[in-house]
C-alpha cells in the first residue's frame, strides 16, 4: 500500500508542477495577447482597427499556446526516446514511435523473440517469448494486490521457502509452480525481476501462455541503462528455459490469438488513439476561434 502511495504521489506532484508552470505561462502571455487589446480595442472608436487590435493578437495567442504546447510535448518525447533508444541499441532492437507518447522496441536475442512497450504511467513492460502453458505471477507483498485476489477468490501460493516471503505468488497450478519456484536458478532471477530497488513503483514478474514478461509501472527513466535492460532480459530468458525444461502443467491454457496479437504487434490500436489526439487538438483551436470571434463581436458591437 505504502508504495502504491509513494508512486501516485510521485505522479501528482508531476502533473501539479506542470500545471502550475502551465497557468504561470498562459497567465503571462494573456495579458499582452487579451487583456492589453481589449483595452486599446475599447477605447478605439474605429471598428474596424479594433476589430485588427483584437484578431491579431488573440490568434497569435492560440497559435503559441498550441504550437508550445506541441513544440514542448515533442522536445520532451524526442529526449526521452533518445535515452531509451541508448538503453536498447546494445540489443539491436528496432525502436519506433508506441501510441503518442511511448516507445516500442522489436527483435530477437539468443534466439528468443523479444518485444518490449514503454508508455504513460510510466511504464514497461519486456516479453520474452517462451514455450508457456499455464500462469504464475509474483510481486512484492501488498494489501492492495491482497484484497484484489480475495475478491477474484484467488489464493496465494503457500511456497513455504523463507526467500519467497516478501512476496506474493499466485499460479493457476499451484503444484507446477511450487516445482519450478524451487529451482535455485529460477528463484534468484524471479527474485530480482519481481524486487524494487526503489521506494515506489510496482515491479511483478509475470508467467503466462506464450510468454515471460515483467511489468515495471511508475519506473524512472534513469534506472532504464543498457545494464539493467540486459539483466533483465538475461533473467528472463534463464526463467524461461527453466519452465520449458519442466513436465508439462496439470491445467493447461495456451495463448490466444488476440493475446499474441497485443504482445506482438500493437499498432492495430495506434491509428484510434492518434486520431483522438488530432480531434482533441482540433476541437481546442475550434473552441479557441469560437471565443475570439464572440469577444471581438462583443468588443465591436457587430
Amino acid at each position: 500500500m505504502e508504495r502504491i502511495f509513494k508512486a501516485w504521489g510521485m505522479s501528482s506532484l508531476r502533473g501539479c508542477v506542470l500545471q502550475i508552470v502551465i497557468s504561470i505561462v498562459v497567465v503571462a502571455l494573456s495579458v499582452p495577447c487579451i487583456f492589453v487589446p481589449l483595452y486599446i480595442a475599447n477605447n478605439t472608436r474605429n471598428n474596424t482597427a479594433a476589430f485588427w487590435i483584437m484578431v491579431i493578437p488573440m490568434s497569435a495567442f492560440v497559435l503559441l499556446l498550441l504550437g508550445g504546447s506541441l513544440g514542448v510535448g515533442l522536445f520532451f518525447l524526442m529526449r526521452r526516446a533518445s535515452q531509451l533508444d541508448e538503453a536498447f541499441k546494445p540489443l539491436s532492437l528496432d525502436g519506433k514511435m508506441y501510441l503518442t507518447n511511448g516507445r516500442q522496441y522489436h527483435g530477437v536475442v539468443q534466439g528468443r523473440r523479444v518485444d518490449i512497450y514503454f508508455y504513460r504511467g510510466p511504464t514497461l513492460e519486456i516479453f520474452v517469448e517462451a514455450n508457456v502453458r499455464s500462469r504464475i505471477g509474483i510481486g512484492v507483498k501488498s494489501s492492495v494486490g491482497a484484497a484484489v485476489a480475495g475478491m477474484i477468490n484467488r489464493q496465494p501460493l503457500d511456497h513455504g521457502d523463507a526467500d519467497y516471503v516478501p512476496f506474493s505468488i499466485y499460479a493457476n497450478d499451484p503444484q507446477w509452480a511450487r516445482d519450478i519456484s524451487a529451482d535455485p536458478t529460477f528463484k534468484q532471477a524471479a527474485i530480482r525481476l519481481a524486487t524494487n530497488p526503489t521506494s515506489y513503483g510496482l515491479y511483478n514478474l509475470i508467467i503466462a501462455p506464450g510468454a515471460v514478461q515483467i511489468q515495471r509501472r511508475y519506473i524512472s527513466t534513469k534506472a532504464i541503462t543498457p545494464e539493467s535492460v540486459r539483466e533483465w532480459i538475461n533473467d528472463l530468458i534463464a526463467v524461461a528455459r527453466i519452465i520449458e525444461a519442466q513436465p508439462v502443467p496439470q491445467k493447461i491454457e495456451d495463448e490466444s490469438a488476440s493475446s499474441r496479437k497485443l504482445r506482438v504487434d500493437r499498432d492495430a490500436f495506434n491509428l484510434p488513439w492518434m486520431l483522438g489526439t488530432i480531434a482533441f487538438f482540433v476541437m481546442m483551436a475550434l473552441c479557441f476561434g469560437g471565443i475570439i470571434i464572440v469577444v471581438v463581436a462583443l468588443t465591436t458591437g457587430k
